[in-house]
């Protein structure tokens, strides 16, 4: 219990700045669903097909509202259930000990690119998409031990709920399967491959109604064979060596050899003679294949591999026999993460703060003077790291004033 509160205090006020934010970047625009009709069919023009965030958004839209407070506030609490989650199902990792998975809910907590899911209303998306992933993957470990189908069939649940929440759910198979490659071995694999059917066709018939649903290309961006392989070496980065400062300083000297030594010297110390470090790498580099097929190594994805991050470090950490090294390594690793958090927490509120003051400044007559006049920054940050201030007069119209806005 303990161990418990004080993630949810260090977790918390981590992100509190957050309760304090405007709406920022397009947040307005996943704000102007009215019907609860609307969210259970596939959008023609929206490649995402994910009703169950956009129904949650539409019930508190209801009750509070323009208030951003109470849509950042379940950001903010969605992310510390998963940081107890995470907490409670490391125990499957390290064999129901105490330590490492308090210390590996840590470093989920605190790994640097949850900024952009936490700050983000629409990055509620993401978050409850991990809480039914994590919640999945419990009953698929449960069943893994016990056969019961109560679990096998909870595990089904909780997978669709993950994939009609974000469609990078659908990596919660990668996870399982490594998990079950950890648990059962090579040579028990074979009667495994059978628990992946279901959840396969599942995911094959979601995707099948939302393409033929769609009137757009169901990619965010096309892909050839180099930005996939720029693209996997990034998440691998990022997720291997979760340090934003020092990715900041290797980008700038913009080497992609660089990067491709760093990373595999990374991989192959890791592949020496830990199991676990082993699997957890072989998760990251298939998800971040994944992921890379649709789109660029964007920060909020990391949030799908935060928990494999944290895992990775965990057993190194545990192979550590001296607590005095254990304690400086995990200083080491968090506070340049929380660090670089408190840091864009600064832009986000600027950027909040901008936007908050355009929208009071505006009457339902004069927001369209929006589209054809920008004297406001598009972004704050660099390339990587930017806090959005996007205006789009339509939807910003509908969600404020509650009117149709046309204009050329």
């Amino acid at each position: 219990m303990v161990s418990n509160l004080l993630l949810i205090l260090i977790s918390f006020l981590t992100y509190l700045p957050a309760l304090s934010f405007f709406f920022v970047g397009d947040d307005y625009g996943y704000l102007t669903v009215d019907k609860i009709t609307t969210p259970l069919f596939v959008q023609p023009t929206l490649y995402h097909y994910v009703p169950i965030p956009w129904v949650i958004l539409l019930i508190v839209k209801y009750f509070f509202k323009t208030n951003p407070f109470p849509y950042h506030f379940l950001v903010v609490i969605i992310h510390l259930i998963n940081v107890l989650l995470v907490k409670k199902f490391a125990k499957y990792f390290f064999n129901n000990e105490d330590k490492w998975p308090f210390i590996c809910a840590l470093l989920f907590s605190l790994y640097f690119a949850n900024y952009e899911v936490v700050f983000w209303i629409t990055g509620f998306f993401i978050a409850i998409s991990l809480t039914f992933y994590l919640l999945a993957f419990n009953f698929f470990a449960r069943f893994l031990h016990d056969k019961k189908n109560k679990n096998y069939w909870l595990f089904i649940i909780f997978y669709l709920c993950s994939i009609l929440s974000h469609e990078f759910g659908v990596s919660l198979l990668i996870f399982c399967f490594v998990y079950l490659l950890l648990k059962k071995g090579v040579k028990k694999l074979k009667e495994g491959v059978g628990y992946f059917l279901i959840p396969v066709i599942i995911f094959g018939l979601v995707s099948f109604i939302k393409i033929i649903g769609l009137t757009v290309s169901p990619f965010a961006s096309p892909v050839n064979l180099t930005r996939w392989i720029i693209s996997v070496l990034s998440f691998l980065d990022y997720t291997v060596y979760p340090n934003p400062f020092f990715w900041e300083v290797i980008y700038q000297i913009n080497k992609l050899s660089v990067l491709t030594i760093i990373s595999l010297g990374l991989i192959l110390f890791g592949m020496r003679k830990i199991k676990g470090v082993n699997l957890q790498i072989v998760v990251i580099i298939m998800i971040s294949g994944l992921f890379s097929v649709t789109s660029w190594p964007q920060m909020r994805y990391l949030y799908f591999l935060a928990f494999s991050s944290s895992l990775f470090w965990t057993y190194l950490l545990r192979r550590i026999n001296n607590k005095l090294i254990i304690t400086l390594m995990i200083v080491f690793l968090i506070t340049p993460q929380w660090l670089f958090i408190q840091a864009r927490a600064k832009e986000w509120m600027k950027a909040s703060t901008i936007a908050k003051n355009v929208v009071q400044s505006l009457s339902s007559e004069n927001v369209c003077f929006l589209a054809k006049n920008k004297n406001y920054p598009a972004a704050l940050g660099n390339n990587r790291w930017k806090a959005y201030i996007i205006f789009h007069p339509q939807p910003l119209i509908k969600f404020f004033f509650n009117k149709e806005c046309f204009f050329n």
